[in-house]
């Protein structure tokens, strides 16, 4: 089990995917970082799965 501190990133862009996480507690924000803003496209709440599915 692994516990990330709040606003960690869990997946940084050009990484591969190597797992498939569940969230215990907490909310996962999926975003894509752009020049001028960042565009937020996904969230996942507890007791879900997450992963970087298009990555594998």
């Amino acid at each position: 089990m692994c516990s990330l501190p709040r606003a960690n990133h869990y997946f940084e862009k050009g990484q591969v995917e190597q797992y498939l996480s569940f969230i215990e507690k907490g909310i996962v924000r999926f975003y894509i970082p752009q020049e001028d803003r960042e565009l937020t496209f996904s969230f996942a709440f507890a007791n879900n799965f997450v992963s970087a599915y298009d990555s594998f």
